[in-house]
């Protein structure tokens, strides 16, 4: 009677490389720490009244990123905002979540650097989404003078609106086919260098610094698209109230004294460009526009980097 075979055998005999690359295990660790990260909620905690001795407001910390729980709050997120479509695009990847040491890699260098991550779904669900969507589902969280604050359905441009609703590729060009992590600075305004600038001089400016990313090894930023800024604008304001200690007595909504323009989405036939952001006075998320051969100090380019998982 032959021996009892160990239940867990030193060695695994395949015939090739091929067969190998079938029986690998694959990247299971989607738990990780980013140790002495820039504190990406520091600038809006502070503003809502939480004190500087606190460590939610600290420079720099450590953070802690579970991909499996970024998962399973953001389908949830989706499907209450009224994005229901999203929400089943991540439901396709549970127990599918590909990550690589190169991915991994991307995230904890964005991460270290201010970014949060946001999960996203790919671009056939992001085309879907419709213009009522925009208008009803991307409403941020907005706090003042210690009480929440009721908002309108978002204003959203006619000529962005006839790019949603036509399916216009624009709006996904560059946007994965799988979910991915959106990689931002939730910032209130958007990157300086942008700024003052038309949008050929925004283009311009973005080739620039990717060419300085290239040299340091940092993965290529690219301009945010629509539906990325809505969702931007819910997720962060939501993060920047979780991390709160005590109770925000101000949460302002990103981009409310300034705006973030959409320049790789088609100009208007009479030279405006798409842009995105919050106006307390009419007490909403504004997907509006502004003149495209002009450079504005409150107008310029939010900037990320997409992972896909």
């Amino acid at each position: 009677m032959p021996p009892d075979r160990p239940r867990h055998p030193e060695y695994l005999i395949v015939p090739s490389l091929d067969a190998l690359e079938k029986v690998r295990v694959p990247e299971t660790n989607l738990r990780f720490v980013v140790p002495d990260a820039v504190n990406p909620y520091r600038e809006a905690l502070l503003a809502g009244g939480i004190a500087p001795a606190e460590p939610a407001t600290a420079e720099k910390k450590d953070i802690a990123i579970d991909l499996t729980r970024l998962l399973n709050e953001a389908i949830p997120a989706h499907r209450t905002a009224g994005r229901e479509d999203w929400a089943r695009a991540l439901e396709a990847i549970r127990g599918d979540i590909r990550m690589t040491p190169e991915k991994r890699r991307i995230l904890e260098q964005e991460i270290g650097d201010g970014a949060i991550p946001i999960l996203m779904p790919g671009k056939e669900a992001q085309l879907a989404t419709t213009p009522e969507q925009y208008i009803k589902t991307f409403a941020p969280i907005w706090i003042k003078d210690d009480a929440p604050q009721a908002q309108a359905d978002a204003y959203l441009w006619e000529h962005t609106q006839t790019l949603i609703a036509n399916r216009d590729p624009s709006l996904i060009a560059g946007i994965p086919e799988r979910p991915y992590l959106m990689l931002i600075k939730p910032t209130q305004a958007s990157e300086q260098r942008t700024c003052d600038k038309t949008v050929d001089q925004q283009k311009e400016e973005v080739k620039q610094i990717n060419q300085e990313r290239q040299r340091q090894g940092k993965a290529p930023l690219a301009p945010t698209k629509p539906a990325e800024y809505g969702a931007l604008q819910q997720f962060a304001t939501r993060a920047i109230q979780a991390e709160a200690p005590t109770p925000l007595t101000t949460l302002q909504p990103l981009d409310s004294a300034t705006y973030a323009r959409f320049i790789d989405v088609p100009v208007s036939s009479d030279g405006f460009v798409p842009s995105g952001n919050f106006n307390p006075d009419y007490r909403k998320l504004w997907f509006g526009w502004d003149y495209a051969g002009h450079g504005y100090s409150e107008g310029g380019v939010r900037l990320l980097v997409r992972v896909e998982i």
